[in-house]
Parts: C-alpha cells; structure tokens; sequence
C-alpha cells in the first residue's frame, strides 16, 4: 500500500528541514511553508507570521510570507513592505486582534457577516472565509498560519491533517529567530564551518532518523530518530560508516550509481533496505544532500531517512493478496489469468495447454451439516491433495467458494485425460477427522490450440461451461468442452429470460441488512439486498443469479427496479416518520452508462418526499477503478443530488488508497476477507488499522463487511473501526423482520443505558 500523500509531505518536510540545516535563504523557507499550508489546506491565499513587538509593548504579527494578491502598484508596494519584515498586523477589534489575545485557533467560515472581520485595503479581493492557527512551543505563541477562501468550511480536521507541517513551522521560526539573534560573524563562522553540533541540536527531536557523515563517509553525528530506527547508541555509530547497515538486498550497482547521482546533482532520494543492529531488516525513505564549503569542495554529507517498514510490509500484504487467495494462500484467478496469458505467447509447436476448473460436488450440504469451520478445512485439504498430482510446469489455484482451476501443459492430449482422472481420485481419498463423507468433483476442461486464437480468459469461461454441463449430468464427471454445443450458450439465454419474467411477474424482493455503530449502538442504516422468489428453487441470493447476467441488459433493469423498490421504502419510512438511510449496489454496467446520471436523477424526481442524503450507491473498488476519473465525475455530479457513494468490497483490488483522494466518495465499506481472520491474523489487523488511519485523514467514513462474532465487534472498536455489518449484528431480513429487529434492539439497547 502506497501512502504517496504523506511520502511526499514528509519529503517536502525534509527537504525544508536541510534547507535550514544548510543555512538557505530564509524567506525562500517561509514562502514554500506557506505553498504547502495552501496546497494541503486547498486554500487560496495564506501568510506565515511571527509574533514581535510593532512598537515597545505592543504585540503584533510580521509577515514571514504571504500570499501576493496584488493587482495595483498600491497593493505591490505593500505587498514588498510585508514580504521584507517591515509591515506588521496589528491587533484590534478583529480576528488578528482575537487571535494574539486567546492564544486560540479562530476560525470563521462566514467571513462578509462576521463582526470580527479585518478591514482590507482597496483593491485587496474578498475573503470568504479564514482560519488562523497559533504556532505554540509551550505557553508562548511563536506565530500564527492564516488560511483564507477553502471551497469547504475550515475544520479540527484539517488542523489533525496540517498538525507536521504546523510542528515544522514552529520549529522554523525558533531556528530563525535564533540565527538572527546571533552576532553575524559567528552565524558566518557556523555556516561556512557546517557545525554539527548547531545542526544535532537543531534536529535532536525531529522524528525522522539525521546522519551526518565528513566527505570520506565517516560518522560525524547521529539524532535520537536514526538511533532508534537502526537499533544502535550513538557511542557506536560514531566513526563508522554507514555501509555498516547494508541489508544486502541491494546490489553493488545500486550504491554506485547512487553515488554517482549524489556526485552529480548534490543530492540523492530514494528508498532502500538497512539493517538494524538485532539483525532485522527495516525500510527507509532517505535523502543525501551533499554540503560543500565556500570553495565548492565537499564538507559534509547529510542523510534524513524515514522508516517507512510497515508501509513496505503493508505493501507486500496487498500485493500477495492481489495474486493469491487468502484462505488457501494458492493462486487467485487474476494470477492464473496472467500466468496463462504468458503460456499462450510462448507456447511451443509441439506442445498442448489444458484448462481444468474444478468444483467440489454438494459442498454446500458440507458446510451445512458440518459447518463453515469444517468446510474451510476441507478448501484447504483439497488444495493440497490437487497440488500434489500436478507437476511444477502446472499452475493451479483457487477461484472462489468450492472453485478450483489447474492449467496443466503437456504433448498429448491422452495425457490429460490422466492427469485430470488422477485429480479426481485425489479428490475422492481427502479425509477428515470431522468429515465422514465422500468428496467428489465435476470437472470442465478445455485444450488450446483450437481452430481459432483465444485468450485466458475465453479459455477460462470454455472449461467454466464444460464444468456446468458436468454439473447437469449430475457431477463427478470430466467434461469437455464440445466446441458445436450451444446447450450453455442456451441456458444462458434462458436465465436471461427468467430473469425477465420475474421481473415482470414481481418475483424478486429486498432483504435489510442492518448497519449499526458498534461504539454508541446507533443504527445508521441498511444495506438493501436482492432477493429471487424462485418458483421450483426456492429464495435465491444475487451469486445465484447476477453473474449469469453481469454483461447483460437485463442486470440495469435489475438495477432499476432495486432503486425504484428502495426509495419506495424510504418513502414508506418517512412517512412515519423514520429517517433509516438505505444503501443498493451499483452494478459496473450501470455505473458506466452514459445515462446512469438522469436515470438517478429521474429516479430521485418520482420520490420528492424522500431525502436524497438517505440514499447510498454501493460502486465495486475494480469497477471504480477501470476508469477512475470518469467515475469521479459521476459521483461528483450525483452527489450533486445529495445522494451518498461508497465503495465496496475495499481492499480486493490493487489499491494503493492514495486513490482514494481522488474519489469523492463518503464511505469506504472494507471486506470481510480481511475482517474474517482479524482477531488472529496481526497483518490484517495493521493493514484494516492503516486503512482506517488514511480514510480519517481523508474525511471518509469507515465501515467493516463481515463482523461476524462479538470479537470482531470489539477488535474492530479498538482498531478505531466503530461502524459495522454482520451476522453479529444482524442477518438480512425481509421488511417485517427488519422493523421488527430494529424494534427490539433500540429496546435492549434502551433498557440497557447503551
């Protein structure tokens, strides 16, 4: 998971702290503070100021840096008087004059009506609204950060998401203020010198790791950050070199052209793996700037590093989790997909592919008669016993449920036949203590080369069909796939046909499941689920049936129908009175119509009694993803409307969640595989805590799929995770089980002071 927002504040943070290490102009410091406070508070204009004495005895501000917002030879001339520490702010009847007296953040987000507001000279563009935040170092206010005309209102949460660089402000202004009170010789003697001592101190509580090294490489000064990072006292890094902490997973190649960068440019950025003195190999962020004298030669070498490990590792668990299934640990369908489109491209005249997909017959009487623990065990069983009869050439992985797929490669295709006889008696000899039955498997397969050029995934969906018909024939069969039979193709379109009728004929219903606060116990909502009141096969879930329609028409009639149903029972509540805010899942078909923005519109038009902020579209993260910035304009113009968006199933695709400040979405709904071995898996622990960290900075709200036992409840509240759904809380239910469960939690929870 990449968190390439704070890498890059961090960076921009580092790169201001060796600005002051080296003694760079001042006011080029201050100036780009300020173009970070604007850039990270979305603000247009802005000033950094210190507070001094205008007159004796009188505290005001002088300007550090500001905004230039002239548009006159008048507002220019005072613009440079500001800029060069001459013209001050004073305090009055204003919010300046609040600030100094309350040592308070003062922020106004309606700044025409506000009593307190300044008095700008003529010419000066209007200020809508404006936040200033003092810089405190104990009981004493140092300066203050003005923020002026953010699109949205100023907030505490934005103070939380500006609190390092306010920390780093602070601390430039200390520095400054000292530098300028020194004697100007010795200020020159300390530059011209590099002392190190003055730069240790400087930085002794910066919380990123500071080595400083002389043009040979030797050791000079480590602060507390690095010490704590590398696992060695200060006493030992002294006078060594820091080739001392290779981890070795980087090449001699690496170093060298590292050097030669630094030799080039002055200065080196990057990351790489140290190792720490108890032998553990740790990440860092680091960047090496060269500091020469008044002769160009070469004094000193500074390194400012950020240990950036649980990143890495966090990084490394999404990205095995995005090629492997986590319940087995074997292969998912993106890595069998990539890993046979690869085998296509290479394959060898003389050589065959074969396409298996596999699938356990009654597993679902499995986990009914033995349970989901018992059924997990057999998947896992099962994998294993498959691995074994396939060769290392082979690829075999899991798709999902009961669902496995092998790609096997040979020259023959009799000796297919083999091989996927032999997984099927593998298949039938698992055992388990807890399991007293037979397992047998049904099998579709397909060979390649065929009469015409097919990809991975037409292959795939050729063995998928050959399964279906094996299913039919009642199971535990090896099915090929018949290149002139278009039974599937057939079925297909009868599903298809079904569907419709029982649209038509009103066969489908939604369940509620509901969604609570797990902290105050509040119900903040329901999730509207599709059900098919099927006439021969009884009440179906949507894996029942949707995947059969996903590229069809038919699933936006679906999805029409789920919406129109949905507001209709919003309407019904309100009515009542009852604000209960409903969300529906948005299929990617729909999502990526052209019309999908006047389908919602119209939709909300024939429900005016309804309020548009208790409706949330649930979007799939790959389907958001396949296009990010079209569907960001979507949503931004349905948001318009005062619905709400959420994404779901986080965490199945590739997200690096730096995306997620792009997409304007309210809530991130995190799924429930990596909510299933929370309370034993600590990876999934840090990684849910890291997810719920960022989506907090992001201002977006946090809820977890899949809560299902009282200690997911209560892991979940202390990874600072307060909203939930689950069969812990609740099952889906039709209308009248969910008014009547809602009836008798708000009483328990009523009776209970909760």
């Amino acid at each position: 998971m990449k968190s390439s927002l704070f890498q890059e504040l961090s960076q921009r943070i580092s790169n201001l702290q060796l600005q002051v290490l080296r003694g760079d102009d001042e006011q080029d410091a201050f100036n780009r503070m300020l173009e970070l406070f604007l850039e990270i508070g979305e603000s247009r204009f802005g000033f950094v100021a210190e507070v001094a004495e205008s007159s004796p005895g009188k505290e005001a501000l002088r300007i550090r840096a500001i905004t230039n917002l002239a548009t006159t030879q008048e507002l220019q001339a005072m613009y440079m008087e500001l800029i060069s520490g001459d013209l001050f702010f004073e305090a009055g009847p204003n919010l300046i004059g609040e600030l100094l007296r309350t040592r308070q953040t003062v922020i106004a987000n309606d700044v025409m009506t506000d009593a307190r507001k300044n008095t700008l000279p003529a010419g000066h563009p209007s200020i809508d609204r404006f936040m200033g935040i003092p810089l405190m170092r104990g009981n004493a206010m140092l300066g203050v950060v003005g923020l002026a005309n953010r699109k949205t209102h100023y907030d505490d949460e934005l103070i939380k998401v500006l609190e390092p660089l306010l920390v780093t402000c602070t601390t430039l202004l200390e520095v400054y203020r000292e530098r300028r009170q020194r004697h100007a010789h010795e200020l020159a003697l300390a530059e011209s010198r590099q002392d190190v001592d003055l730069m240790a101190a400087a930085f002794r509580s910066a919380q990123d790791g500071i080595l400083i090294t002389d043009q040979k490489g030797k050791i000079l000064e480590v602060n507390n950050s690095f010490c704590r990072d590398s696992g060695y006292s200060r006493e030992l890094l002294i006078g060594q070199n820091p080739r001392m902490l290779r981890s070795g997973k980087q090449s001699p190649d690496f170093y060298r052209l590292m050097w030669q960068t630094l030799s080039k440019k002055g200065q080196w950025v990057g990351e790489l793996w140290n190792r720490r003195r108890s032998g553990e190999e740790y990440a860092v962020r680091l960047t090496i700037r060269a500091i020469a004298g008044d002769s160009n030669d070469i004094l000193r070498y500074v390194g400012v590093s950020t240990d950036i490990t649980n990143i890495k590792k966090h990084e490394e668990k999404l990205a095995w989790l995005v090629f492997h299934d986590e319940k087995t640990g074997l292969p998912n369908l993106r890595y069998i997909t990539k890993q046979l489109s690869e085998q296509i491209r290479s394959l060898k005249p003389n050589e065959k592919l074969c396409v298996a997909y596999l699938d356990i017959d009654e597993f679902k009487l499995i986990n009914e008669r033995y349970g989901m623990d018992c059924g997990d065990r057999i998947l896992k069983l099962a994998g294993e016993a498959l691995q074994q009869e396939l060769s290392p050439n082979d690829l075999f992985g899991r798709l999902t449920g009961d669902e496995f797929i092998a790609v096997l490669k040979n020259t023959s295709e009799q000796n297919f036949d083999l091989q996927l006889a032999a997984i099927s008696n593998a298949v039938n000899t698992i055992q388990s203590e807890d399991f007293f039955q037979a397992l047998t498997v049904s099998i579709g397969a397909t060979v390649y080369p065929q009469y015409k050029s097919l990809d991975a995934e037409q292959l795939i969906r050729q063995a998928d069909q050959a399964m279906y018909h094996a299913k039919l024939m009642g199971g535990n069969l090896i099915q090929y796939f018949d290149h002139s039979d278009e039974r599937t193709q057939a079925f297909r379109h009868q599903q298809v046909i079904e569907i419709r009728q029982a649209l038509n004929n009103e066969a489908f219903v939604l369940y509620y499941q509901p969604k609570v606060n797990m902290h105050t116990h509040e119900v903040v909502g329901a999730e509207a689920l599709i059900r098919w009141q099927h006439p021969e096969r009884g009440l179906l879930t949507p894996g029942a049936f949707l995947p059969m329609i996903e590229n069809d028409p038919v699933i936006e009639s679906i999805g029409a129908w789920v919406l129109h149903t949905a507001l209709c029972q919003l309407s019904v509540w309100s009515k009542k009175g009852q604000r209960i805010p409903v969300s529906i899942n948005i299929s990617p078909r729909e999502l990526h119509n052209p019309e999908f923005i006047s389908n919602i519109a119209n939709a909300l038009a024939m429900h005016p009694d309804v309020e548009p902020n208790l409706l949330q579209l649930e979007v799939l993260e790959t389907s958001a993803l396949e296009d990010i910035e079209r569907v960001s304009k979507v949503i931004n113009q349905c948001r318009k409307f005062g619905i709400e968006f959420a994404i779901d199933d986080f965490g199945t695709g590739y997200s690096s969640l730096t995306y997620l400040k792009h997409l304007p979405v309210n809530v991130i709904k995190i799924d429930q595989s990596f909510v299933r071995n929370l309370t034993h898996d600590p990876s999934d622990q840090a990684i849910l805590k890291s997810i719920v960290d960022l989506a907090k900075v992001l201002g977006r709200d946090v809820i977890a799929e899949g809560v299902e036992t009282q200690a997911h409840v209560e892991l979940l509240k202390t990874l600072g995770c307060h909203l939930g759904q689950g069969y812990a809380i609740g099952h889906p239910m039709s209308i009248g089980g969910y008014e009547k469960w809602l009836m008798q939690w708000q009483e328990e929870n009523y009776m209970h002071g909760k």
